[in-house]
């Protein structure tokens, strides 16, 4: 197994139409991925960064290779000038660590000898991709993520072409909707952690765990915003009619509040008032909004709701992502 390391302008052309292709069949929006033209220095994770929202869209209902060219070239500017260093850093980390992860890699999964890795970094697109050409694999990491996080993703690579290969003709929102995606990931962490555990202090976060856990409420309305702009508008999850029967008289007050406040944060003070009226000032708990808001989250769970929809904004309230 070997390895090769560039900025290969084809391979970032995929990623870009790779995500492209997720918002025409719905994939981000079912998951509620964030689309924003930039990287916000927190929460990350979910952030897909689309650099010339205006340009793709001129270009996003029907494209060839030659299509992006203009974003792909900005794209390479972007990573062999601005992220220079901090991609060789990462390049030789990655080398200096190789032999010891082809060990592991080795010894858990029946690889081919042939097998050969080419890690070409990108600036958009999500923090990882990966595809298969005969006997090459090409690793694709956003360009802030680490060698421990580029090694993961090369292990679920591996495992998704040795353990899946019968799989390998599907799409990303197939993978996700026969459960295929969430056994990778599962399998990537278990495998992983026994690596990580001998080399690496801090372990990536898994992609599921990251969708239900990872809230920013404020970039809500910036991604609401830009898949409409790109024609591929966020389709609402709430039936009310068959919903709304299982909640209480209180969770059906704030669940309704914000339906009803649509892209803005519905506030901690304006849920007290709502559940406390006149004896808020007595009563008022952060900690009983907090647990409202898990029930709620757990009843829309049950009724076939499966992604997290209600998002935090950290020290002011609540935002529905739907």
């Amino acid at each position: 197994m070997n390895i090769n390391w560039e900025i290969n302008s084809r391979i970032n052309t995929k990623v870009l139409e790779e995500c492209l292709d997720n918002i025409k069949n719905g994939f981000y929006q079912d998951l509620r991925f964030y689309i924003l033209n930039y990287l916000p220095p927190k929460f990350r994770n979910r952030v897909i960064v689309i650099p010339n929202i205006s340009f793709v869209k001129k270009n996003l209902k029907n494209y060839d290779h030659s299509s992006f060219s203009k974003v792909i070239n900005e794209s390479t500017h972007i990573l062999n000038n601005t992220h220079k260093k901090q991609l060789l850093t990462t390049k030789q980390k990655i080398y200096k660590n190789w032999s010891s992860f082809k060990s592991f890699i080795k010894q858990h999964i029946n690889i081919s000898n042939k097998e050969n890795i080419l890690i070409s970094p990108h600036y958009h697109g999500t923090l990882g991709s990966y595809y298969f050409r005969n006997n090459v694999i090409w690793i694709s990491p956003r360009y802030e993520r680490t060698d421990n996080q580029i090694f993961h993703l090369i292990t679920q690579s591996l495992i998704r072409k040795y353990n899946y290969s019968n799989k390998s003709n599907l799409n990303d929102k197939e993978i996700y909707q026969r459960g295929i995606w969430k056994k990778i990931t599962i399998e990537t962490s278990n495998l992983f952690k026994i690596f990580n555990n001998k080399y690496y202090t801090k372990k990536p976060k898994p992609m599921i765990k990251t969708l239900n856990s990872e809230f920013k409420g404020e970039l809500v309305k910036q991604s609401k915003n830009n898949f409409k702009k790109l024609g591929y508008p966020i389709k609402p999850e709430i039936n009310k009619a068959a919903i709304f029967k299982s909640f209480t008289t209180s969770e059906k007050t704030i669940l309704k509040s914000l339906i009803k406040k649509k892209n803005i944060v519905l506030t901690f003070e304006e849920m007290g008032d709502l559940l406390w009226k006149n004896k808020v000032n007595e009563k008022y708990s952060l900690y009983a909004i907090t647990k409202k808001i898990e029930r709620i989250r757990e009843k829309l769970y049950q009724n076939g709701i499966k992604i997290n929809i209600i998002h935090t904004q950290r020290g002011k309230g609540y935002i529905l992502y739907d």
